[in-house]
């Protein structure tokens, strides 16, 4: 039996909320394709509903779009 969405949207704030600590530290300039990619999520969730989808895995698949959209701009740009 799956998660429930509570439990899912749990789990997926917390993978979130990890990703923005190593960031923060490490990277903190990529915190703005982080919070972008956020607002991809419930796009991913949504097509992924018959997929057994990790949270981790549903935010990596937000933060390639978000990756694959950045690239595609700057090579429009160049």
């Amino acid at each position: 039996m799956g998660r429930t969405q509570p439990s899912y949207t749990y789990s997926l704030q917390r993978e979130i909320e990890k990703l923005e600590r190593i960031l923060s530290r490490a990277s903190p300039h990529l915190l703005p394709i982080l919070e972008r990619a956020k607002g991809k999520i419930r796009y991913f969730q949504n097509a992924s509903y018959d997929e057994d989808l990790s949270p981790s895995e549903l935010l990596f698949l937000a933060l390639l779009s978000e990756l694959a959209e950045g690239c595609k701009k700057w090579l429009k740009d160049i």
